[in-house]
């Protein structure tokens, strides 16, 4: 009996225990009230590769020469993979199947702690944090230029820290480095500094605000200063817009799409706000927000970004409305060894390459390949369709989205936004509401009240006129019997 008593005891601690978690779906969407639903799964993780069965194209395993360190950053330029190897100052080349070809550098020039990476189709751009400099290599991983710490006065006594770079079609550099709050370092091709670009502004709170009234500017010192969200991560898009993201800061934006004058751009006309997961736990209580470590975006506008909290990979379109989450919770689809639940430990990087994601694991010491399942790629199929204009096949795929997946709100407002643009606005309207667009939904509901004011109002304008003709005619014959009646007289 005792025995029973401690395992229902058990059971209940753990019940309650478990009741307080955080546990959404394996795959889910959020609703516009922000409750997750289930979902079909997007993304599924199909490899994962790390020292114990890396190989090369001859299927050798590299481990008895080379084993993965610490890995902070991904890239490639569509023929190779290069990995960012930190704890082992290298930078991993792969083939696009994932087979190891050499590591560099090699010989005199070496590189410390390598943070970040950038690839074009000449160059390849190291953070070399412990030396202090932005490395550019070759395509022959030869060491061709050296950014180092800028020679203004405002950087005196300032160590070059860079941790993230991205990099223009001109050779303009942008860098996010440590210790600097000021924003991205941008850098000129030859490698002088230019400005700083994008800062995030701090945030000051009404109850802030209202004390610093009353306080003197010793006081003030020695709260210190009160300075922007840290700047995490950085990309570009094809036309040449920064994307960059954030720490959670109150009143920032996690997400930001910077112009050439350093303005967010950024569209946010999704109806949940593109901050990564909004699950509450049981009590009602906020969960701690998503952080955003990485960002990257492709041809069509959709921009993906890696939670490190939940470790999940969350997916916009050009719009702001979320396709789809995927990560730590998909569906191992090869390896049965790693479990939905370990799917990720520390995650640090990701990039798009070719049809896939590729994300890296900085405490798995891993590269996990990441690949669009059927509900996937007709998602995205439809959002290209749409960006390029082709309502009415972009339609067609949103169809198909819905057979899959009927609580796919968005794929009712793809509908709605595809008959809307074909001048269908009674059924848009019908849609758009369903996929919960407001915006969209105002702006048909205008053109098909102007629809319905321009069928009916030559009737009204007809009906009025011969009222108008009936009332002169009538005035008219009034007054002709009151002269015939005077001349009678």
């Amino acid at each position: 009996m005792k025995k029973v008593i401690i395992i229902l005891w058990s059971l209940t601690i753990t019940i309650l225990f478990f009741g307080q978690m955080i546990l959404p779906k394996a795959a889910y969407i959020y609703t516009p009230d922000g409750e997750d639903v289930s979902s079909a799964e997007s993304l599924v993780a199909t490899k994962s590769i790390d020292s114990s069965n890396l190989t090369d194209i001859n299927g050798n395993l590299v481990s008895k020469n080379y084993t993965f360190g610490s890995l902070y950053d991904v890239a490639d330029d569509e023929e190779h993979i290069y990995i960012c190897d930190g704890s082992n100052n290298q930078i991993v080349v792969l083939d696009q199947n994932f087979n190891y070809l050499t590591k560099f550098p090699e010989g005199d020039v070496t590189l410390a702690n390598p943070q970040g990476l950038y690839i074009t189709n000449q160059y390849i751009y190291v953070c070399d944090y412990g030396h202090n400099r932005v490395a550019i290599f070759d395509k022959n991983y030869q060491l061709v230029q050296e950014v180092l710490t800028p020679t203004d006065v405002v950087f005196e006594g300032y160590q070059f820290r860079p941790k993230k770079i991205a990099v223009s079609r001109t050779g303009r550099m942008y860098v996010v480095a440590e210790g600097i709050n000021e924003g991205i370092l941008d850098f000129n091709p030859d490698g002088t500094f230019s400005r700083f670009y994008g800062t995030n502004q701090a945030t000051v709170s009404g109850w802030q605000a209202f004390w610093l009234l009353f306080t003197s500017e010793e006081q003030r010192k020695a709260q210190g200063y009160n300075f922007g969200a840290a700047l995490l991560n950085l990309c570009i898009d094809q036309d040449e817009y920064v994307y960059t993201v954030s720490s959670p800061t109150a009143g920032s934006n996690f997400i930001k799409r910077l112009n050439y004058k350093a303005q967010d751009v950024l569209n946010r006309n999704g109806y949940i706000h593109n901050d990564g997961d909004l699950v509450t736990s049981q009590n009602g209580q906020t969960a701690d927000p998503s952080i955003f470590v990485d960002i990257d975006v492709n041809e069509d506008g959709t921009y993906i970004s890696l939670d490190r909290v939940r470790g999940r990979i969350f997916a916009y379109d050009f719009d702001g409305n979320l396709l789809y989450e995927a990560g730590a919770l998909a569906a191992l689809a090869s390896d049965a060894a790693l479990n939905q639940n370990k799917l990720f430990q520390l995650p640090e990087a990701l990039c798009y390459f070719q049809d896939k994601i590729l994300t890296v694991d900085s405490k798995g010491r891993n590269l996990i390949v990441f690949e669009y399942t059927t509900f996937g790629q007709l998602v995205n199929k439809a959002t290209h369709l749409y960006r390029e204009n082709n309502y009415e096949e972009a339609s067609k795929v949103w169809e198909e989205v819905l057979t899959l997946n009927s609580n796919y709100l968005l794929a009712y407002a793809g509908i709605g936004k595809a008959q809307f643009r074909q001048g269908d606005y009674e059924e848009a309207l019908e849609n758009l509401k369903k996929g919960n667009d407001t915006y969209n939904y105002s702006q048909a509901y205008k053109q098909y009240r102007y629809e319905k004011l321009s069928k009916v109002a030559p009737i009204i304008l007809g009906v009025v006129l011969l009222g108008c003709v009936a009332l002169l005619v009538r005035s008219f014959i009034k007054n002709a019997n009151e002269e015939k009646k005077e001349g009678d007289m």
